[in-house]
C-alpha cells in the first residue's frame, strides 16, 4: 500500500509535533515527575565494582546484567557514571541469590 506521507510518529498523516507539558492533560491525571528515572531505591542499579563482585561470586548472573544508559549519556555518546549497570534477575527468580 502506497503512502502519501509518513510523519515523525510513522503514521500516514500530516506532520504533528507534541510540545512540552508541565501539567497533565486532565486535572484527574497524575503529574509525571520522574520520567524514566530509575526509582527503585537503588536496589537494581549497580556500580561497576558491585557488578564485577556479583559476577565473580555468581558467574551465571552476568547474563542478567545489562548496561543502564540515561538520555544524557545516549545523546552525548558517553558511558553512564557510577550507576551504569542494571540487574535484571527477575527473569529467573531464585536462580541468582544476592
Amino acid at each position: 500500500m502506497k503512502r502519501k506521507r509518513i510523519n515523525a510518529y510513522l503514521a500516514d498523516a500530516n506532520d504533528t509535533y507534541l510540545g512540552r507539558r508541565s501539567k497533565p492533560l486532565r486535572d484527574w491525571m497524575p503529574k509525571c515527575i520522574y520520567g524514566s528515572m530509575p526509582n527503585d531505591g537503588g536496589f537494581l542499579v549497580l556500580s561497576n565494582p558491585e557488578k564485577e563482585s556479583l559476577v565473580v561470586q555468581y558467574p551465571e548472573a552476568d547474563r542478567y546484567v545489562r548496561r543502564f544508559m540515561g538520555s544524557a549519556e545516549f545523546l552525548r555518546g558517553t558511558p553512564g557514571g557510577a550507576s551504569s549497570f542494571q540487574t535484571r534477575t527477575w527473569r529467573q527468580p531464585g536462580s541468582v541469590r544476592s
